[in-house]
Parts: structure tokens; C-alpha cells; sequence
């Protein structure tokens, strides 16, 4: 028994693999070095996971949303239909890929011609501020180069003392009332509702009129755009822009009148009728560097969101080119009406010589 439980154990010991000995006791430790892989076959790959699209109703519901801005199940529901910023950056970005595209194919058939018809495309170029979460201020630009500018034409005026250049573009008389929109403040619609004044008071042709309604405008385009609660892009300056060159036609009545009429001036609220050729003078000159400082405003506002921009595209530079032209060619006409206005107070200063006849009656 004892030989066959040998045996056995021999027998055994030959079927099992001899492990070598190591040596890693007689290795110094300095000399020992740790090889690790750069990467297992056999580890998990990162979980990705799929980006939101559903809004916040139809997430908490748990059912199937269709993704727009307004879904059909809250719309059905009537409740606010909002999404987290992930979900409405990638809505943007569709939104803004297929405007793109839509502009490529069209200016590759029009090239050089504009197609829309005064302000009416004008309705939605606002932001909405509800869902309005992300502060980059590089979002925007994708539909800001997306913008087409209003079909414009120059008025037909017989007066040949001033002549605007012909790169200005007088934008139509004719404005939505929806033009600006904003929930959070009123600048917007406020100087969007001044455009039907100004037409007016051209119709009426009262130099009070003119002058109040062109102080107005120039005032509510400063509202626009030093507004701390508006967020403002390259987009917004040009429709105050347009709106800005109703008065282009203000200026000229204003500077080829005779000022036969008077000036209202408000003191401590009380209106006071300024007569005096003068003070009238001094009062445009005022209304003129009011207009060049509103001018000096929207164009610097304009570089500094094209400075803010990573990369500018060719469409983006295109659109604040516009609106430097515009401005440059603005500051010419209001050039040319200080002028007038300088000739003016020159001609009303000068002696006025009495004829013989007059003098005699005089003396009598």
C-alpha cells in the first residue's frame, strides 16, 4: 500500500505543470519595474448616452415628445412647453443648419438681388428670453447671418439741396406693429411705434411736429441700444438702424424750411414757442449731434459683438459692413443738413439794408 500511494503521488506530480521558481526575491528593488497596459481588451466601454430631446413635460411624463419648440402634447395640454439647455441649443442649431441652407441655395440663384418686401420678415428676428439660458453671446450669430435685408427704395423728393448718397437705403414708411418683441422690456416696441409718428408729422408738414418726432426716434433708438435688460445683437441694430433712417426725410424738411414756424421747447414742463432764428439754430444743431452721438453708439456696438465672436463669418462681417455704410453715408447727410442749417443762420444774420422808399416812410 505504501508503494502504490507513491506511485500515485508520482503519477500525480508529473500531470500537473511545473511552475518555475521566481526569482523576484534575489532581484534588488530599484531594478524592479511595473509594466501596465496601455489599454484592456476586456474593459468597459464609456457610457454615452443620448442627448435630450423630449421637453420637461414629456420627460416627467414619460412619453414620446416630437421635439419642436411648441410640442403637439403641450399644445394640446395648453402648458408651457420648455427644455433644459442642452435639448435647446441642438433645436437651435438644426433650426439655424437648415436657415443656412436655405440661404446658400437661394443666393445661389439670386445673387446681389434682395427679395423681401419692406419689414415683414422682420416679425420674429428677436430672441425669446424665456428660453433664453445660455450666456455665450456667440449663439445668435448663425441666424444673424442668416438675415435678409428689406427690399428699400429711395423716397422721390424734388429738393436738390441735399441729395442722400445713393448706397443709403430709406427703409419703408411701412411698419408691423409686431416688429419688436420683447417680454422683459418695452424699448423695442416703444420705438417701433414711433415709425407711424414720423409719418405723420411729414404729412402734416409742421416744423414743431417734425422736430418733436425726429427728437423721439432719436431717443428711443438710445433706449434700444444702451438697454441693460434687452439682449441685443447684430440683428437688432440694423432694424433700429431702419427704423433710425425714417428720419432721414425729417432732417432734410428740417434744414430746407424757412422756420417760419416755431420751435416748442418744454421748460419744468411748460411748452414755450422759441421764435428767435437763432435759438432754432442752435436747437438742430443740437438735434444733430443727438443723432451723431446715436450713430456713434449703434456702431460701436457693432464692433464689439464682432469682436466677440470666435471665429466671424463672411456672412456676420457682410452684415456689420452694411451697417457701417449706412451709418458712414447717414453721417454725410447729416453733414450736409448742419451745413444748410449754418447758411441759414448766416443769411438770417446779416444786416438787412433799407431801401430809399422804406426810408422815407420810416421818417414820415
Amino acid at each position: 500500500m505504501p508503494t502504490s500511494a507513491a506511485a500515485t503521488a508520482t503519477a500525480r506530480s508529473r500531470l500537473q505543470p511545473t511552475r518555475p521558481s521566481s526569482h523576484k526575491a534575489r532581484i534588488p528593488r530599484n531594478y524592479m519595474t511595473k509594466w501596465q497596459s496601455t489599454g484592456s481588451r476586456t474593459a468597459a466601454r464609456p457610457l454615452v448616452r443620448r442627448p435630450v430631446t423630449a421637453c420637461v413635460n414629456c420627460r416627467v411624463a414619460k412619453v414620446k415628445c416630437d421635439g419642436h419648440a411648441q410640442c403637439a402634447r403641450c399644445i394640446e395640454r395648453r402648458v408651457d412647453c420648455s427644455y433644459t439647455t442642452t435639448a435647446h441649443t441642438q433645436a437651435m442649431d438644426i433650426d439655424n443648419a437648415n436657415v443656412l441652407a436655405n440661404v446658400s441655395t437661394t443666393s445661389a440663384t439670386t445673387y446681389g438681388s434682395i427679395t423681401v418686401d419692406g419689414f415683414d420678415s422682420l416679425a420674429g428676428w428677436t430672441l425669446d428670453p424665456d428660453h433664453d439660458t445660455d450666456p455665450d453671446p456667440d449663439r445668435d450669430w448663425a441666424a444673424l447671418d442668416a438675415f435678409a435685408f428689406p427690399d428699400v427704395s429711395m423716397p422721390n423728393n424734388n429738393d436738390t439741396t441735399i441729395t442722400t448718397p445713393d448706397a443709403t437705403a430709406v427703409a419703408s414708411t411701412s411698419l408691423p406693429a409686431q416688429l419688436f418683441a420683447s417680454s422683459r422690456c418695452q424699448c423695442r416696441e416703444n420705438l417701433a411705434a414711433l415709425a407711424p409718428t414720423v409719418a405723420n408729422a411729414m404729412n402734416d408738414r409742421r416744423l414743431d411736429g417734425v422736430f418733436k418726432s425726429t427728437g423721439d426716434v432719436l431717443r428711443g433708438c438710445r433706449d434700444v441700444v444702451e438697454c441693460t435688460a434687452c439682449r441685443i445683437s447684430c440683428t437688432d441694430l440694423i432694424c433700429t438702424m431702419s427704423v433710425f433712417q425714417h428720419t432721414d426725410t425729417c432732417f432734410k424738411y428740417i434744414a430746407n424750411a424757412d422756420l417760419d414756424d416755431a420751435i416748442t421747447m418744454s421748460f419744468g414742463g411748460c411748452e414755450v414757442p422759441v421764435n428767435d432764428p437763432k435759438l432754432r439754430a442752435m436747437l438742430v444743431m443740437n438735434l444733430i449731434q443727438e443723432a451723431t452721438t446715436v450713430l456713434d453708439a449703434i456702431s460701436a456696438k457693432g464692433q464689439t459683438l464682432l469682436r466677440n465672436l470666435c471665429s466671424p463669418g463672411p456672412l456676420a462681417q457682410a452684415n456689420i459692413g452694411y451697417l457701417d455704410t449706412v451709418i458712414h453715408d447717414f453721417r454725410t447727410v447729416l453733414g450736409l443738413v448742419a451745413d444748410e442749417v449754418d447758411k441759414s443762420g448766416t443769411r438770417s444774420a446779416a444786416p438787412q439794408r433799407t431801401s430809399p422808399a422804406q426810408a422815407v416812410t420810416v421818417t414820415r
